[in-house]
């Protein structure tokens, strides 16, 4: 009987996407700092486009705020956490854990040097 419960119980989790896990507790959302040689190698292999693919080939569409200022401050901190010449990316999850957004900050654009 405990079986079929955890069994049922497992596959309401799921979203229905291809490839979702169906986590207890999945985080929220993640952040990930890019440095500038690693956002040079994903424009390389055509990654930087508007949109996202997931490991799990889940298309993430980039996330859209309603009115207020929300969107502003939520920028302006991530932009404070970004690399010189890289980019901050805040993915939300949903509770599975498949990811359900993105927002993308680049950070302080540093002028280089042309070497005569």
């Amino acid at each position: 009987m405990v079986t079929i419960y955890e069994f049922f119980e497992a596959r309401g989790r799921k979203c229905g996407r291809k490839g979702c896990r169906g986590l207890r507790k999945g985080v929220e959302f993640d952040i990930q700092l890019e440095s500038e040689e690693s956002v040079k190698y994903n424009e390389f292999l055509g990654l930087g486009g508007k949109r996202w693919v997931d490991f799990d080939d889940h298309v993430v569409v980039p996330l859209e705020f309603g009115e207020g200022g929300c969107k502003e401050e939520l920028e302006a901190e991530l932009r404070k956490m970004a690399p010189v010449n890289g980019r901050t990316v805040l993915v939300f999850r949903e509770k599975c854990g498949c990811p359900k957004g993105r927002l993308e900050v680049w950070g302080a654009k540093r002028v280089r040097r042309i070497k005569k």
